[in-house]
């Protein structure tokens, strides 16, 4: 777990090592097409149309959704899990991080309907908890994770926070989904790989225009020191 993390924040990670961590279905696309069209998009700043494939859009595979509020997501992991692996910090701590990368699957959720009759609306990533021993008939230890989430109604009410369970549900009676340690550290580092990759590509910005635009103009209105009398 801990050379995954070497791994994942080096300077220089590898795209096709990166794209083998991930948990995430590939249907149409091969992980050899997508391997090429990022390192194109690396050196050229060219989008592949394999970006646009519907088993690619939005997920870790998906170089626009790298946004900076992700990167940053992203670095808050790479420098908080070491300490929550180690004990020295509360899972607690890559909440807010953690709901930003995992967006996609946390929204799984809306639409459905659990047993108050009720439309969820909106979820929001709440807890986690970190086991020590996810399989006691295994020797040694298992750790694993248990995510938490908080959902929201159409007329806005909270119904409680419960478990994601292994349907993809939020049913209370449903079994809860216990996640490998090792293999959502897996997931992570190949994420964290390839936003890696994609921050020392010359071509990055190119992908939010925008937001990079807003980025320099909020650097330039802000106030600049005043010099010291005498200076």
């Amino acid at each position: 777990m801990d050379q995954g993390l070497r791994t994942a924040t080096a300077k220089q990670p590898n795209i096709k090592q990166a794209i083998a961590e991930v948990d995430t279905e590939k249907k149409d696309v091969t992980a050899q097409e997508i391997e090429a069209a990022w390192n194109d998009f690396i050196k050229t700043g060219n989008i592949s149309p394999v970006f646009d494939e519907p088993s690619v859009v939005g997920t870790a595979y998906d170089i626009k959704r790298y946004t900076p509020q992700l990167m940053q997501a992203f670095s808050q992991v790479a420098k908080l899990m070491p300490h929550v692996i180690s004990g020295k910090q509360k899972p607690a701590v890559l909440i807010d991080a953690l709901n930003l990368i995992y967006r996609k699957n946390i929204d799984k959720v809306i639409g459905q309907k659990d047993e108050s009759g009720k439309t969820i609306a909106r979820a929001q990533l709440v807890h986690i908890d970190l086991l020590a021993d996810i399989d006691p008939n295994m020797a040694g230890d298992q750790p694993g994770i248990v995510l938490g989430i908080e959902v929201f109604y159409e007329d806005g009410s909270s119904g409680g926070v419960r478990p994601i369970t292994k349907n993809r549900s939020t049913a209370k009676d449903d079994n809860p989904m216990v996640i490998p340690l090792q293999s959502a550290m897996g997931d992570l580092s190949g994420q964290l790989a390839l936003s890696q990759k994609l921050m020392h590509s010359d071509h990055y910005q190119s992908l939010f225009p925008q937001q990079a635009q807003d980025q320099q103009t909020q650097s330039t209105q802000q106030p600049q020191p005043v010099a010291a009398m005498g200076a």
